[in-house]
């Protein structure tokens, strides 16, 4: 398994306190900016024995430098040094770009998504002791403060302060009056949940936008996390064969069948002799 990946899915096995949002983030950028090699030979360098750098050393120093320079580490100094001073706002004009769901990108361009940016928020407040956690408030993810639970942050919006009566509000904003809002939206999420959203949106814009490089890395992924729907597999095999590799798609189709249904499991072993017999 390709070191980043192996790294990931590592990193996802564990206890979910013991998740470092960060780290898998910036893991998720690493895999995706090697999308076109996926199903690749690695090379010799890449065995994690032999390998030397490591390419999220460098991303999480900038969040390391960006916490230093917070001068009061309080909520209220978080706030003013990441959306007054330097500007971190959502990504209205070009949401879906996937940049926008790419931790380094984030960090560099001073814009993304609600998510991104909360996890941002949430990853240098941590660095200052600033306690902090996601909410998963459907279309629009919150950062909730730890100490006044009843206070919530909008990132995308430049750091907006919320109560829950603006939750309320900006959620029927986006799904209209007649839906129904409940307080258990308001909930901290886990983050191995935050990690799937952020492939979620990833998932969609690569669906959507046809970048077939881009989904079988973002479904490489997702298929090395427990639970996730297992059918996801064929879908990455297809992305696979539509990139040529023919290898690593009968690979992918061979796990499958371990855990598939006998009939299903059938198909994906022939689909792999099929693609396998491409090879010759």
């Amino acid at each position: 398994m390709e070191p980043n990946l192996a790294r990931f899915a590592e990193l996802l096995s564990r206890d979910d306190r013991e998740i470092a949002i960060d780290e898998a983030c910036f893991l998720i950028d690493a895999v995706i900016a090697n999308a076109s090699e996926i199903g690749t030979p690695p090379h010799p360098g890449d065995h994690p024995a032999t390998r030397r750098d490591d390419p999220i050393a460098p991303h999480l120093e900038v969040l390391d430098d960006l916490a230093a320079s917070v001068s009061e580490p309080t909520l209220d100094g978080l706030t003013r040094r990441l959306f007054d001073e330097l500007e971190y706002r959502g990504n209205r004009d070009d949401y879906y770009n996937p940049a926008n769901s790419l931790l380094p990108s984030v960090i560099r361009n001073r814009t993304g998504i609600p998510i991104l940016l909360s996890v941002l928020m949430m990853e240098v407040g941590r660095r200052i002791q600033v306690p902090l956690v996601g909410v998963g408030m459907p279309g629009h993810f919150l950062v909730r403060d730890q100490v006044d639970k009843g206070m919530f942050v909008d990132p995308f919006h430049g750091g907006a302060r919320l109560r829950e009566a603006d939750c309320e509000r900006l959620f029927q904003q986006l799904h209209g009056p007649h839906v129904a809002f409940t307080t258990q939206y308001l909930l901290p999420v886990p983050r191995l949940s935050i990690v799937v959203r952020v492939l979620n949106n990833l998932l969609a814009v690569a669906r959507q936008q046809k970048d077939r490089p881009l989904l079988a890395a973002v479904l490489l992924l997702r298929t090395n996390i427990e639970g996730l729907p297992n059918d996801e597999h064929t879908e990455l095999a297809a992305a696979l064969t539509s990139l040529g590799r023919f290898d690593a798609a009968a690979e992918t189709l061979e796990s499958f069948a371990v855990g598939a249904e006998p009939e299903s499991a059938e198909r994906a072993i022939a689909e792999a002799m099929n693609l396998r017999a491409r090879l010759n």
